[in-house]
């Protein structure tokens, strides 16, 4: 109950085909976190093919059905101008946030980039916790 996890559907513009990335991921995250985690893992593994695409949907398509996606509900979110327009809201929220890299966590409002490994957050998540209790004392 100490923490809240959230993914955001956060592209960076330095990336060709990012927000295309995005909308894959966020219409697997539809068909639940198993399906999320599938599809995650193979755009990240797949990263260089799909960068150099001109079109990677159908390399995205691929993916989903390699993670077990059903691919019906997953090619009409991602044709969906909805989606589109939950990566394009995604990134505003990144960009007013100061995000500029990936990872980012936000621990009470702090901002940390980069790979932190779990020794490092947990101390961050203990030290916000020790604030948080002294604050409300």
């Amino acid at each position: 109950g100490k923490v809240r996890w959230m993914e955001v559907p956060f592209a960076l513009g330095m990336f060709l085909n990012g927000d295309a990335a995005a909308r894959a991921a966020v219409c697997a995250a539809e068909q639940g976190r198993p399906a999320f985690g599938r599809m995650h893992d193979r755009l990240f593994a797949g990263q260089g093919a799909w960068q150099d695409a001109n079109d990677p949907s159908d390399l995205f398509r691929a993916y989903a059905q390699a993670a077990g996606l059903d691919l019906a509900r997953y090619a009409s979110c991602y044709a969906s101008g909805a989606t589109e327009a939950r990566v394009r809201a995604a990134n505003d929220l990144a960009d007013r946030m100061g995000v500029r890299a990936t990872p980012t966590f936000f621990i009470n409002g702090r901002r940390h980039h980069g790979a932190y490994d779990i020794d490092h957050l947990s101390r961050a998540v203990r030290a916000a916790g020790a604030r948080a209790t002294l604050a409300a004392s």
